[in-house]
């Protein structure tokens, strides 16, 4: 789990440093840098991704594009602190993980990588410093991170490497901006599954028909049950227009398409259908009160606290509902405010006079009445 983001020079951000747990809110006007805080977490995601090999295809943009303001003089940076498991130990480590990129030069300018403290690798052009041994010549064109060419000659096997690997894991994330009515069309069974939730009757398919995963379908039919009496479990028929499949609800009336099923459900399902999927891989939500009737919204944070909770899966989002903001806590909400000073970011439980303040409203309310700006100072 990520602990704690630094951002430095890129898009809206300046300098900022961003407090995470396993659930994180992150609410602020619009334009205030949320979106830009969850790009940064994808760009460290695809760290670890061999097919992610140059700083374009990390950032998604020129570096120049991506620099604040488009300043070449200074790198972009992010540096993340977190906590991960080893399954060769099973023990709980502290990892420090900082990746810079040049906007002038379009390369990778700087990686380091802490372990329990102690520094395990340091990577500048033409110089590479693994596990204290300095290998001259490696990557002298910053063409590749370690993280990405953790099984190559240049990082051998070792205990480090298990490290290394462990945090590519641990950066690992999925970014979603769900659609009901996405979710809800029929799709080819080999589609990808789109951040708007688009071809995961596939997932229900696989899993239905697999004879191994029955645990896995049932996991999140459970998790529906708990949301809504009304179903029973999740199916699959065959769309003969399409050719594909479309997801279906059963309920003790029969089986409805989930075009007619609860948007609050249909949005629920696809975010346990895809943590599940990914394997308790990171989730970066965008939004997910869009398109939701209020009262919808319980069923979204409730699925988003049971993944949390069941799964150990880490989630962030950012939104714009007061309403869905009542069912979290102070503590897990972040206020992302910007002024001509640049972007700022505070624990909402750090905020003056929150206590007495939430004594006489709930936490949505407040945020709404409040303001961001004057919720925005420390205690």
């Amino acid at each position: 789990m990520i602990t704690q983001l630094s951002i430095r020079h890129f898009k809206a951000i300046a300098s900022a440093t961003i407090p995470l747990g396993p659930i994180t809110v992150l609410v602020g006007p619009n334009d205030s840098g949320k979106s830009t805080i969850l790009q940064a977490l994808m760009a460290l995601s695809r760290c670890g991704d061999p097919a992610q090999f140059s700083p374009e295809q990390l950032l998604e943009c020129s570096p120049s594009v991506a620099a604040r303001h488009g300043d070449k003089s200074v790198d972009i940076e992010f540096t993340v602190d977190g906590i991960t498991t080893l399954d060769f130990d099973g023990k709980r480590h502290s990892y420090r993980y900082l990746v810079a990129v040049s906007p002038q030069r379009d390369v990778f300018s700087k990686e380091r990588i802490l372990w329990d403290d102690r520094q395990i690798l340091e990577s500048e052009p033409g110089n590479l410093i693994y596990g204290g041994n300095s290998i001259s010549g490696q990557r002298a064109n910053s063409t590749e991170l370690s993280l990405q060419s953790r099984a190559s000659s240049a990082v051998p096997a070792s205990a480090i490497e298990r490290s290394v690997n462990a945090i590519a894991n641990d950066l690992s994330a999925t970014m979603l901006r769900l659609d009901a009515r996405a979710i809800a069309l029929p799709a080819p069974l080999d589609a990808p599954v789109r951040p708007d939730g688009y071809g995961v009757v596939g997932i229900v398919d696989e899993w239905l028909t697999s004879g191994v995963d029955d645990e896995r379908i049932e996991r999140v039919n459970e998790i529906l049950r708990r949301l809504s009496p009304h179903v029973a479990k999740m199916a699959t028929k065959k769309h003969t227009p399409s050719g594909g499949k479309e997801l279906y609800f059963a309920l003790r009336t029969g089986a409805i398409p989930a075009s007619q099923m609860s948007d609050g459900v249909v949005v629920a399902a696809a975010l346990a259908l895809i943590s599940l999927k990914s394997a308790g891989q990171r989730m970066l939500i965008e939004e997910p009160e869009n398109g939701l009737h209020p009262r919808q919204l319980r069923i979204v944070a409730d699925t988003i606290r049971m993944i949390a909770d069941t799964q150990g899966a880490q989630i962030i989002l950012t939104t714009h509902s007061p309403l869905l903001l009542n069912h979290f806590t102070a503590e897990e909400v972040v206020l992302v405010t910007r002024d001509q000073s640049g972007v700022h970011v505070q624990r909402m439980s750090d905020a003056k006079g929150l206590d007495e303040l939430a004594s006489e409203m709930a936490l949505g309310e407040l945020w709404y009445n409040i303001g961001d700006s004057n919720l925005a100072r420390p205690a």
